[in-house]
């Protein structure tokens, strides 16, 4: 073998004898450093339970309330009528669509001429009826005189005849002149007959008279009425709703000439719950709403019921009354308040007079018709709380601060069935909790922290 031959495997042995020993030092480093390292301080994981806002369930004096919609109505509200035949007139000046009017303001005036000229021949006929009655009363005395003097005068005849009877006893007188004064004594008698019967004719005439009398003054009282009503007037305060008649058109008798609305008093016939029939009375109270309008409430109360329900529906028909002031105009922007107006649509909330003993619990506890009661059990480390889904049915919801059992809560739902009085349920941050979930229950409105369910875990 050559020089060089042999020079190139003698370099090539300590080129790898080289990184053989680089190699060697390399993992001794590494295993002195290994050995050397400082080791960290080892912590035992515990989990983190959450704390939660919890309220304990007690037994509440609640209203039952139910659900109402309906549509308002006016409860005095009146059709103005012509009751007489006539042209218009007058109409007052003011008097338009949409004006306030009082009860006794005028609305129209219609001619009242023919009405005025038949008051006057009413009278003319009254007055001679009285002069017929007056020259009755004349005749009256005139006969009755006569009466008198003729019963007299009969009496006279009658004591003649007498005399000349006894004359003819003792022979001083003749048949002849008894018969003369017997026919004498006969005329007068039936002149006093006929004054009789005219003076008996009188009380008859008298009474005829009289009639005609009373009829000629029911005559004009009704055509002083009719006088009076050409003058047509409110008969209620409220706002013209339509005025149909102008100046000169005619008006005939029964057409209605004006609609008036008052807004004093108004009435909702609120359909609600069959359930509300059993429940509620007349007086209970009732709050209504008007849709769209910010959400004005009134305060009304209830009236009447219906006796029926309304087929197919389960509902029953409630009347609700609602008093309110009515304001000085109805235009945009007039004294600033709202009022209940007949046609407006309405949501209600009828609320009994007589609370019943109930669970409640704030609205945000109930979830898919749930909530998440905490139960306790003693743990060999202490008292272990989870949290358990219970299923609930919410009678109704109910609004107020009730500061006995949860600061800040407004908004209540009313548990019908599924929860019991003493019973703790958890009324925040449940959107992270699930079923067996151990947690640290902390009264409502202890600390604004106890909403916080961060870092929940199970143990």
């Amino acid at each position: 073998m050559s020089r060089a031959a042999l020079l190139k495997r003698f370099s090539l042995l300590v080129r790898t004898l080289a990184g053989v020993l680089v190699l060697l030092l390399a993992v001794g480093v590494f295993g002195f450093l290994r050995s050397t390292r400082p080791l960290p301080a080892q912590t035992e994981l515990v989990a983190e339970v959450p704390r939660v806002p919890v309220m304990v369930t007690t037994l509440e004096p609640v209203a039952r309330v139910w659900p109402g919609y309906g549509t308002v109505r006016a409860m005095d509200a009146a059709n103005v009528p012509t009751q007489v035949s006539a042209r218009v007139l007058r109409r007052p000046e003011g008097v338009e669509d949409g004006s306030r009017i009082a009860a006794g303001d005028t609305l129209l005036e219609l001619d009242p001429e023919d009405f005025d000229r038949r008051i006057d021949a009413i009278n003319e006929r009254i007055e001679g009826i009285k002069a017929r009655l007056s020259s009755l009363e004349t005749e009256e005395g005139r006969l009755r005189e006569r009466v008198e003097l003729t019963e007299e005068q009969a009496d006279i005849r009658r004591a003649e005849l007498e005399r000349v009877r006894r004359a003819v006893e003792r022979g001083a007188a003749t048949d002849a002149d008894v018969d003369l004064r017997r026919a004498q004594y006969l005329v007068a008698r039936q002149e006093l007959s006929g004054i009789r019967l005219q003076l008996d004719q009188i009380e008859a005439r008298r009474r005829d008279l009289q009639s005609q009398e009373r009829a000629e003054q029911a005559e004009l009282a009704v055509a002083r009425l009719q006088r009076e009503r050409t003058e047509i007037t409110s008969p209620i305060d409220g706002y013209i709703q339509e005025i149909l008649f102008k100046t000169d058109e005619w008006a005939p008798a029964g057409s209605t000439v004006a609609r008036v609305v008052g807004l004093g008093r108004v009435e909702i016939p609120l359909l609600a719950p069959i359930s509300a029939a059993g429940r509620l009375r007349v007086g209970d109270t009732v709050e209504v709403r008007v849709e769209g309008d910010g959400g004005s409430s009134f305060i009304g109360e209830v009236s009447r019921l219906a006796p029926e329900s309304r087929e197919g529906s389960r509902s029953v028909t409630v009347f609700v009354e609602v008093r309110q002031e009515e304001p000085e105009t109805l235009t945009a922007g007039g004294d600033g308040r709202t009022v209940l107006r007949p046609g407006q649509f309405v949501t209600a909330q009828l609320r009994s007079g007589e609370p019943t003993q109930r669970v409640i619990v704030p609205r945000r506890a109930v979830r898919r018709d749930a909530v998440m009661v905490v139960l306790t059990e003693a743990g060999s480390n202490g008292d272990v709380s989870r949290v358990v889904e219970r299923p609930v049915i919410v009678s109704h919801h109910i609004e107020g601060e009730r500061p006995e059992l949860a600061r800040g809560e407004t908004q209540w739902s009313v548990i019908q069935s599924g929860l019991e009085a003493g019973e703790t349920v958890v009324i925040g941050g449940l959107d992270t909790l699930r079923e067996g979930l151990r947690v640290e229950p902390v009264p409502a409105g202890v600390s604004s922290a106890s909403e916080s369910t961060e870092g929940a875990g199970d143990s």
